[in-house]
């Protein structure tokens, strides 16, 4: 399953798009990107050597393959605890959609529409 998410008010900004698979009694998430988000620091006793706690600031991604373990054949525990930086300029949420799209393998990903941010005048 794909879910994305964002605070009411906080339109246009921390972002969480994930894909993710259910199983009975069970939800286990693959992927997951965040969006302008507050960033992520990594633990420095998981993932690869050169991602060992580093701190992503904002938009940052984390991918299926930092979070498997292939000795013991399963996602991480923790909710995808290790993350990694993107190189892509991701300005819009049309650019978000397009790069989830390509990255989680999704072909039909325009179907996802622009979301109708609501703006909060306080």
């Amino acid at each position: 399953m794909l879910k994305g998410g964002t605070y009411s008010t906080r339109p246009e900004c921390h972002v969480t798009i994930e894909l993710f698979v259910l199983i009975p009694g069970l939800r286990l998430p693959l992927m997951r990107i965040d969006w302008k988000g507050d960033g992520h620091s990594n633990r420095r006793n998981l993932g690869p050597k050169e991602l060992a706690g580093q701190r992503f600031p904002g938009t940052h991604l984390h991918a299926f393959e930092l979070n498997w373990v292939a000795d013991e054949n399963r996602m991480r525990k923790s909710n995808l605890p290790v993350a990694m930086g993107i190189s892509e300029e991701l300005q819009s949420f049309a650019d978000l959609r397009t790069f989830v799209g390509n990255r989680f393998k999704i072909s039909n990903i325009d179907v996802v529409e622009t979301p109708p941010w609501l703006y909060l005048l306080i």
